[in-house]
């Protein structure tokens, strides 16, 4: 008797930490339609990319300082970002002395929205960055993978002195 009562005991205790302690895989609402929680984040799976990646596969790599950031909305309420660049140095690829970069996510009416790995830009901010040229607007190649922000003549990941990056940023490009 007592064996049958610790064996409801475990199985009731099974059941409350399937229904109750691990998270729902998904909240389904009809017949085979799943709707996932709403959420102001974007997220997805990221390729890590090594910095002979990033140059071989942006088609325009430049230093330069954010001169301009915009926010905007499109029809769907998905909220981008407009970074005017301006280039102080080119290291591939041919662009004028401005280039506009467009990212994912912003901030606009008091709404916020997040994209995973997304870059963000602050006005008078300096990075070199790995694009991919567009219609007259760029994105950042690879994420916030493509974006290296500069601090005081260094890079903030690392804390490596500017020159020495730009001297390795030219080495991935001609190998």
């Amino acid at each position: 008797m007592k064996m049958k009562i610790r064996q409801r005991v475990l199985v009731s205790l099974l059941c409350c930490i399937v229904f109750f302690v691990l998270p729902p895989i998904a909240c389904t609402s009809g017949a085979n339609t799943i709707n996932p929680p709403p959420s102001q984040s974007v997220s997805g799976l990221v390729e890590k990319l090594t910095l002979d990646d990033l140059a071989a596969r942006a088609n325009l790599i430049l230093l330069g300082e954010a001169i301009d950031v915009v926010y905007q909305k499109e029809a769907n309420d998905s909220i981008y970002t407009l970074v005017t660049f301006s280039v102080e140095q080119i290291f591939k690829g041919e662009i004028a002395d401005e280039v506009v970069i467009r990212v994912p996510g912003g901030k606009l009416d008091g709404q916020i929205q997040v994209v995973e790995d997304s870059p963000s830009f602050q006005l008078g901010e300096e990075a070199v960055v790995f694009l991919e040229k567009g219609d007259g607007i760029s994105r950042v190649f690879g994420g916030s993978q493509g974006k290296f922000t500069i601090d005081n003549n260094n890079m903030v990941s690392g804390n490596i002195p500017l020159q020495e990056f730009v001297e390795q940023v030219r080495n991935a490009i001609t190998n």
